[in-house]
C-alpha cells in the first residue's frame, strides 16, 4: 500500500472517531485549508460518520411512524 493511501486511511479513521467523539474539534481542523491525503480522509472520515447518524435517524422515523399505524 502506497503511502498517500495509509495517509488517508489515518486520516478517515481518525475523522470518523473525531466525528463521533470530539466534533468541535474536527470542525476546527476541517477549517484549514490542507489538501494532503489525511486530511481529504478526515474529511471523508467524517462525511461517512454523517452518513450512518442520518441512516439511523431514518431508520428510527419510519419505525416510529409504523407503530404509530397499528403495524
Amino acid at each position: 500500500m502506497e503511502d498517500q493511501d495509509k495517509q488517508y486511511i489515518k486520516g478517515f479513521n481518525a475523522g470518523y472517531l473525531l466525528s463521533q467523539h470530539e466534533p468541535e474539534l474536527l470542525k476546527q481542523l476541517l477549517k484549514t485549508k490542507e489538501a494532503n491525503e489525511y486530511f481529504k480522509g478526515l474529511k471523508s472520515g467524517k462525511k461517512q460518520h454523517d452518513r450512518e447518524l442520518l441512516l439511523a435517524q431514518l431508520k428510527t422515523s419510519t419505525n416510529s411512524k409504523d407503530k404509530g399505524m397499528g403495524r
